[in-house]
């Protein structure tokens, strides 16, 4: 019989995956089209920790209503958790999108 500690770690996971399903799920989405407020995504690339930055870093790419690149930054400690949070981040409209200075 499981103990009390086994079924709540097991919640926690299944809670961690539902998470991690639907952050996918919303990026996909964004990159198949669907316009994340006036903001078109066409690309995102995700950068691994490095020795003075222990976060991954996801980088979105997008073209704003006027046709200009604009770029939006997330981080996070595991990779799971950067695409959980750029998913999550594009379904609420929390990214703070700005111009793209390498896309001009």
């Amino acid at each position: 019989m499981p103990d009390r500690y086994d079924m709540e770690e097991q919640k926690l996971m299944d809670k961690a995956k539902r998470r991690l399903h639907w952050g996918v799920r919303y990026l996909e989405r964004a990159l198949d089209g669907e316009q994340v407020g006036d903001v078109d995504c066409v690309g995102f690339s995700i950068r691994p920790p490095t020795r003075d930055k222990n976060e991954y870093l996801c980088v979105m790419r997008g073209l704003s209503d006027d046709g200009s690149p604009v770029v939006a930054f997330h981080s996070a400690v595991g990779l799971g958790e950067v695409l959980t949070g750029i998913g999550e981040r594009l379904r609420n409209g929390t990214l703070s999108w700005r111009p793209d200075e390498f896309r001009k």
